[in-house]
């Protein structure tokens, strides 16, 4: 594709949006100067720049236009910079003498040439590439590298490539961006790799065609453990966004007979995640209709990670789908969402699906903060699967109910003093959290006795967020808890204290640690 720069007057600015729009659904990019220029810029250098970077540029003609010196010296440099000029005749009006012997496209009337500029911008992009080969300010090097992209060598395109990316100058970026549209599949990846601008959405494509090539490579091996890798379209989706999202959407799309398009249709659905767009959540809720579980996971997962409000109907509408992951996708969802009309059938969901969906289903609640859920959740505290009593734990912490005081106590440990897993540590940060004053001469024992287990956890940070009591707490355990362990962890969390007595105890531990 493309990258046109669009002249017009003020009083169009309307329509000239309308342009830029068409052009870029088209995949173009498109500068305006109201979107270049800020205050205290220079104008002119960075119009020039601007105007020199371009493939075109399209002149919106009007008697206003006409009539304006900064149109006027918008399309003059373009001519005099060697860069297709394209006159848009918006109202009826004389053209200067120099436009005058251009071909025109007539936007006066109802029935506009749409068509027609985008071809013409097309063609624009295609004759600078090529001119670029043949320009004697060009480096030899840059020339012979355009010259290799339209030969018949995969290894003599690929060394191209690499020879664009590593020339610090003008041309050699110019013909880089061209390669972004190259007809031939292996020049847009490789381009689209090792493009500078990680946030420029002409790489998306590219990329798109990277792992995909990548996946037939894959394939063609007997497809061995290690799948390719999906970093730089994850990595390009991120930094992208919004305009990253038609790329992904045609992927997703991708129902060909090939077995490798499955792989390419879930990373795609993952990538629609990372850009955190309301425009992923049309094609993302309709790929949970998909025959492939793997794409509607990926698809669930991706409308958790997308954080938008709209995307919570079609998770809900997942959390009946017949694959546990993609129920358990839906629940971890609607968390991150906090979607309080999703808490009626989560807590269903704790009460009658599978182990991993009662887990998510667990986190859910106590992120959506639904007081509703906590004696349900209290019954979770008594649940055959350790990843369910845990999530339940945590969530009844989060969700500030003293009725869940009394059970969340019931499993405090007392038998296996020395000895603490992780579900003992969700325990404590919950009694914590929750205030409990009567637990806290337990948890401090708990922890100042600790030996083997998991030593980690939030309840060390829970402590200081209680106050003064919970870090009197962390000092008998920094004091007393054996070195490297629970003592350690907490002297992370009492960093963050600024009490006098707490700095100095800090202070002592790392000196008797040294």
């Amino acid at each position: 594709m493309a990258h046109v720069f669009v002249s017009y007057d003020r009083e169009n600015r309307d329509f000239a949006e309308v342009v830029q729009a068409k052009l870029e659904r088209a995949g173009h990019t498109v500068a305006m100067d109201m979107d270049l220029l800020s205050a205290g810029d220079d104008w002119q250098d960075k119009l020039d720049a601007a105007i020199r970077a371009s493939d075109a540029v399209v002149v919106i003609m009007d008697p206003e236009a006409r009539a304006s010196d900064y149109v006027a010296y918008e399309w003059a440099f373009a001519l005099g910079a060697g860069v297709r000029v394209i006159p848009l005749e918006f109202r009826a009006t004389p053209f200067p003498p120099r436009l005058d012997g251009l071909h025109r496209l007539d936007f006066t009337g109802k029935n506009r040439p749409w068509d027609t500029l985008l071809a013409e911008v097309v063609r624009a992009g295609a004759a600078r590439l090529a001119s670029t080969a043949g320009d004697s300010e060009t480096p030899p090097a840059v020339q012979q590298a355009v010259r290799a992209l339209e030969g018949l060598g995969v290894d003599e395109r690929r060394a191209a490539i690499e020879t664009l990316a590593q020339t610090d100058h003008p041309a050699a970026l110019a013909a880089l961006t061209r390669a972004l549209e190259h007809p031939v599949r292996d020049v847009r990846a490789a381009a689209a790799r090792v493009f500078p601008d990680r946030r420029d959405p002409r790489i998306m494509p590219g990329l798109i065609d990277a792992y995909d090539i990548d996946l037939a490579a894959w394939f063609a091996k007997g497809m061995p453990s290690t799948e390719p890798d999906t970093r730089l379209l994850y990595e390009g989706a991120a930094g992208i966004g919004d305009a990253a999202v038609p790329a992904l959407i045609d992927a997703l799309k991708q129902f060909a007979v090939e077995p490798r398009h499955y792989h390419l249709r879930r990373a795609a659905a993952s990538a629609l995640g990372k850009t955190k767009s309301a425009a992923a959540v049309p094609p993302l809720a309709q790929a949970l209709g998909c025959p492939e579980e793997g794409v509607r996971y990926a698809a669930a997962a991706a409308l958790g990670e997308l954080e938008q409000p709209s995307a919570a109907a079609p998770l809900r509408t997942a959390l009946t789908d017949a694959d546990d992951d993609v129920r358990r996708q839906a629940a971890e969802g609607l968390g991150r969402l906090r979607d309080a009309s999703a808490a009626s059938s989560l807590i269903e969901c704790l009460a009658n699906d599978s182990h991993g969906v009662r887990t998510s289903a667990a986190r859910a609640l106590g992120r959506i903060g639904d007081r509703a859920a906590v004696p349900p959740l209290v019954a979770a505290l008594q649940d055959e699967d350790y990843s369910v009593r845990k999530a339940a734990a945590e969530a009844l912490g989060l969700l500030g109910d003293g009725a869940a005081i009394a059970p969340l106590r019931q499993l405090l440990p007392r038998d296996k003093i020395g000895d603490l897993n992780d579900l003992d540590m969700s325990v404590m940060a919950a009694l914590v959290r929750l205030r409990d004053a009567e637990s806290l001469d337990a948890i401090g024992k708990l922890l100042v006795e600790f030996r083997t287990g998991n030593y980690g956890g939030d309840v060390y940070g829970a402590l200081v967020d209680y106050g003064d009591e919970g870090i009197d707490v962390l000092l008998r355990t920094l004091h007393g808890g054996r070195p490297n362990r629970t003592a350690s962890e907490s002297a992370k969390a009492l960093a963050t204290v600024r009490r006098p007595d707490v700095v100095d105890a800090i202070k002592a531990w790392r000196r008797k640690q040294k």
